[in-house]
């Protein structure tokens, strides 16, 4: 009589179990490590900040960003209304005073565009001193501590996905 059943196979390996998938975390920019925010065994979540970088350049540049763009802004409210007060006074205004309001306010709208893509270009490298994990996984080791400087050479952490597991022979 043949009866089904479960088949067990054992297989004597030499090696070592590792993760099919690891990644070796490193900073794009270079920085002093503020926080550390996952320790070795730890299990982290795509996304979720593992480590911050001192901010205080780049919160600098921002906010010079941001100080260039409300000038800017006030130089493009003053050539709009330097335009209306020009068309409002008609033909007792020089044809050349027109040309030249209308000349200055297309000038200080392209500046305001400028300054706006500098602002959201410093706000992106922003971000960057905030660093998340890649993958889900666990942390195998962390090579850095707070207060340690940071560059794009340095190995901050490794992460592996320990759902899919190899053995190495």
């Amino acid at each position: 009589i043949v009866a089904s059943g479960p088949v067990t196979q054992v297989l004597a390996v030499n090696g070592r179990i590792a993760a099919r998938t690891s990644v070796r975390v490193r900073a794009a920019v270079s920085s002093q490590a503020q926080a550390v925010l996952a320790a070795e065994g730890e299990a982290v979540t795509a996304g979720q900040v593992i480590l911050t970088m001192d901010t205080s350049i780049i919160d600098a540049q921002v906010e010079q960003a941001h100080a260039a763009l409300e000038a800017q802004q006030a130089l493009q409210r003053q050539a709009v209304a330097t335009l209306e007060r020009v068309r409002a006074l008609g033909s007792n205004s020089p044809r050349a005073a027109l040309e030249d309001a209308e000349l200055t306010l297309a000038s200080v709208q392209q500046e305001t565009a400028r300054l706006e893509a500098a602002l959201r270009q410093v706000q992106r490298q922003q971000e960057e001193f905030t660093v998340r994990a890649p993958i889900d996984g666990v942390v195998l080791s962390r090579g850095v501590d707070p207060g340690q400087i940071v560059d794009l050479q340095t190995e901050l952490l490794v992460i592996a996905d320990t759902t899919d597991l190899v053995v190495e022979t």
